[in-house]
């Protein structure tokens, strides 16, 4: 490749005294992970300005460190703003979820014990699918069963339903 005027003003040509020197500088180059053009200009620079840094490949390596702390908390800055964003959007798909599906909260459960306890109080005693058929909307509960079997466990405990044989529930006031 030839060279241009403007390329040949601003080249230097250097050689070492010694091909032990040259190896020594080359290994200096290659550890520093420069460029060797890069590296001899940092190099006389550094003595031309009369830094006193003693090692010129220190001097890189810590200007590479705080540019790549700078990626890192530049990339962490964008984590943060998509971490929130994902937990707003799983709250929102959870939300519509719970719509869709009916998942109950606590005061769900608690009118569905309500509805329970009021069917069995009117009934007197009530077969088990007597009362599935009673409850609004059976089908928008998840685990309606279960539920219906915990809510019956607990009244029985309380002492205020009877379990009759062929599935029949008895209100005991």
């Amino acid at each position: 490749m030839a060279r241009n005027d403007e390329q040949k003003k601003r080249r230097i040509d250097f050689s070492t005294t010694t091909i032990e020197q040259k190896e020594k500088y080359d290994a200096a180059i290659a550890e520093s992970g420069m460029k060797k053009s890069a590296f001899m200009r940092m190099v006389l620079d550094l003595y031309i300005d009369g830094s006193s840094a003693e090692n010129p490949v220190e001097i890189h390596k810590d200007k590479e460190i705080t540019k790549l702390n700078r990626k890192v908390e530049q990339l962490q800055a964008t984590l943060s703003i998509k971490t929130r964003a994902n937990k707003h959007i799983n709250e929102e798909l959870m939300t519509i979820r719970a719509r869709v599906t009916g998942n109950m909260d606590q005061s769900d459960l608690s009118d569905l014990t309500f509805q329970v306890v009021k069917l069995l109080k009117q009934a007197g005693s009530i077969t088990n699918k007597d009362l599935l058929n009673q409850i609004e909307d059976p089908h928008k509960i998840p685990n309606l069963t279960q539920k219906l079997n915990e809510i019956e466990l607990a009244l029985q405990r309380n002492g205020k339903i009877v379990l009759l044989d062929g599935g029949i529930v008895k209100w005991t006031p």
